[in-house]
């Protein structure tokens, strides 16, 4: 089976390259195959190795084998809440064997600025957009209300809404689009030059309070990030047990809309699993190998982990950390999923530890002594002197931003034991 995937420049989409599937092989993740790219985009492009599919497949005029699929195609697969929607609407059973058919109904409109070329289209005579008013209104159930609209209004099962839930992640999240006239729209059902801001609509995990919790606590989370100096992209709104996150893989501008390469971590580094564990150093030699400013970035990384450690983000895997790529430019995306996780009703353990790590308690001399082989202890003690001080300015920026109380008294008691640590080094 041959997968066309195409990638969005200012001209238009283009096919990159194809994943070729064994012909003998199961149509799911683990099936071997070759990755092949354009003759034509390889050859225009030679000269700029940026415009690749992924970081772990450099251009090449050569073909590369690979044991399972190419590790970028997960990041273009729905997965947890929005998996088990698409399942249920294809009315297939989870496992391996749903792979495939979710990537070719799926791999429509994600993140980023790929697409699978393959993945079924909708009738666009049978969509339309919806007002703010009614966005609220339906809550998590916005989905199945855009489906029975549909329904109701074009008699026909095109199901175009769908693309709204081309996401990663346990909680329910929809990819919406704004028009010009404030309506929102499924993601990818509106043309491009009609779009004015593209969003994700985030929703609680669960019907409990502390779910609701959870997520409000993500928009205060990321202005504590910002007023440390990490990157971050636009403030998050809070609205009705919504959380609407607007996209920075998706700037709109009088050019048009510009759609920019968004890579996990653990695509990158070409693992081609869900729920694979990195330690901190694997990610952090990714950093330094693909990123533009290796040395900025990886101080960067060290301080969102700390300001994990301190708001009780336990969600730090490497599938919530990603490389941005506009032009020739690879860095550290802003900054998302920053949420209390260890208040979770499931429970959330943390993903990505350092070596020697103990509970949710870093050795940061150690830290410092693993990274040395990429920056000078100095700069790092220095960073970690300044995270100090962030830390123990916590319970003035977190009432100041607004973090709930609740979770304030949560994370309270470790903030002088963790600016101690940091400050020891």
């Amino acid at each position: 089976m041959d997968l066309p995937i195409e990638i969005h420049t200012m001209q238009g989409w283009r096919r990159i390259g194809s994943w070729n599937i064994d012909p003998n092989a199961p149509f799911r993740i683990d099936a071997p195959g070759r990755w092949s790219y354009d003759m034509d985009w390889a050859l225009e492009h030679l000269d700029t190795p940026w415009a690749s599919v992924s970081l772990a497949l450099p251009l090449s005029l050569d073909s590369t084998h690979l044991s399972h699929w190419p590790a970028f195609l997960l990041d273009l697969l729905p997965a947890g809440q929005a998996r088990e929607q698409w399942l249920e609407y294809l009315q297939i059973p989870n496992g391996k064997g749903a792979d495939g058919p979710l990537l070719l109904h799926a791999g429509r409109a994600p993140v980023g600025n790929l697409r699978l070329a393959h993945a079924r289209d909708w009738k666009p005579e049978a969509v339309r957009g919806f007002p703010r008013a009614e966005v609220l209104a339906q809550g998590s159930a916005f989905l199945e209300y855009m489906r029975k609209v549909q329904l109701q209004e074009c008699q026909t099962g095109n199901d175009s809404p769908y693309s709204a839930v081309d996401t990663q992640g346990a909680a329910p999240k929809y990819l919406l689009t704004q028009d010009r006239e404030g309506l929102w729209w499924a993601e990818g059902t509106l043309p491009d030059a009609q779009a004015a801001a593209f969003w994700l609509l985030k929703y609680p995990r669960g019907n409990s309070e502390r779910d609701r919790l959870v997520l409000r606590s993500e928009a205060p989370s990321l202005e504590i990030a910002r007023d440390w100096g990490l990157r971050c992209g636009l403030p998050l709104l809070w609205e009705r047990d919504i959380l609407f996150v607007p996209r920075f893989d998706r700037p709109v501008s009088q050019q048009g809309v510009r759609r920019l390469g968004l890579e996990s971590l653990c695509s990158a580094l070409g693992v081609a699993e869900f729920g694979h564990e990195f330690p901190h150093l694997e990610l952090c030699a990714a950093i330094m190998r693909f990123s533009s400013r290796p040395e900025e970035d990886l101080l960067e990384y060290l301080g969102r982990d700390v300001l994990n450690l301190a708001l009780a983000n336990t969600d730090n895997h490497a599938r919530n950390t990603a490389f941005l790529k506009d032009g020739p430019e690879v860095r550290l995306s802003p900054l998302f999923d920053i949420c209390p996780m260890e208040l979770d009703p499931i429970g959330v353990s943390r993903a990505c530890r350092w070596p020697g790590e103990g509970h949710l308690r870093p050795d940061w001399r150690l830290v410092t002594d693993s990274v040395k082989q990429w920056i000078a202890p100095e700069t790092v003690r220095n960073r970690f002197r300044e995270l100090a001080a962030k830390v123990r300015g916590l319970p003035e920026t977190a009432h100041r931003c607004g973090l709930p109380a609740e979770v304030a008294a949560h994370c309270h008691p470790r903030w002088d034991s963790l600016a101690g640590d940091l400050e020891a080094t």
